[in-house]
């Protein structure tokens, strides 16, 4: 008897959502990680937003900390959130485990990837909260709702550059790497430092990373002249792909190892 499709894609969805709930929860009880995360881009933004006037862009001192610290945020939730978590858990065994569960394996990555997006969206929007609440922006609720989205969304593109890392390099020297990969993309993407800032051979380094891109969305939402928005979405959508296809790629490749 063939099953119904329907009821199929509710399973599927029920298991996506608990086990999304669970990964949640895990990472929540663990304040090295949910503090961690917390501190470090609110931390910056409270520090240069309100205590630090930049005169080198023409976006609010306040928005434009509240967007490159949540931008930070964001980057790293998806790359210590996701990359190391897999890591780890690969080193551990875990994925076998779960391997040997009814589990599709998708579902394990789906989990990852919607835990990393809950963080973004609590990160983010304590960041917006205190910007829109204490900053004195003129900002419209319609813009201020796409600009959490967008900084939200944005998280993707690093939850694969994560993954990709995860399976590129041993479970040991995984938080490692992802130091090197993490700390570039905030000095030189323009997050920490601004763009215009930067000497112009560290800009033509800025425009090929993700971060410079991920940060340009944002600016794009509540700025009319970065009008870099489209070939924003379009570098990090590249860029996603080409890292779940090295994923994928060193995936089969371990898994060979393993069961070949």
């Amino acid at each position: 008897m063939n099953k119904n499709p329907r009821h199929s894609a509710t399973h599927l969805l029920r298991i996506a959502c608990h086990e999304s709930w669970l990964e949640f929860l895990k990472c929540l009880r663990l304040p090295a990680f949910s503090v961690s995360l917390f501190v470090f881009p609110l931390g910056l933004f409270l520090f240069f937003g309100f205590g630090m006037k930049w005169g080198s862009t023409d976006i609010q001192p306040i928005l434009y900390w509240a967007m490159a610290s949540s931008c930070m945020g964001v980057i790293g939730v998806g790359l210590f959130g996701f990359g190391v978590y897999v890591a780890t858990e690969r080193g551990q065994g875990w994925l076998l485990l779960k391997r040997v569960s009814p589990m599709p394996p998708l579902m394990y990555f789906l989990a990852k990837t919607v835990m990393a997006m809950l963080f973004s969206c609590i990160l983010v929007g304590v960041i917006l909260s205190i910007a829109l609440g204490f900053g004195q922006i003129q900002l419209g609720l319609l813009k201020a709702f796409l600009l959490f989205a967008v900084l939200v969304l944005t998280s993707v593109p690093f939850c694969t550059l994560g993954l990709a890392v995860a399976y590129l390099v041993g479970p040991n020297s995984a938080h490692a790497v992802i130091n090197v990969v993490y700390l570039p993309q905030l000095f030189l993407g323009g997050i920490v430092v601004p763009y215009q800032v930067l000497p112009e051979y560290l800009q033509s380094i800025a425009f090929v990373l993700p971060s410079f891109h991920s940060v340009q969305l944002a600016f794009s939402v509540v700025d009319s002249t970065v009008n870099s928005g489209f070939w924003s979405i379009v570098v990090l959508i590249a860029y996603s792909l080409l890292f779940i296809a090295i994923a994928t790629f060193c995936y089969r490749k371990d898994e060979g190892k393993t069961y070949g």
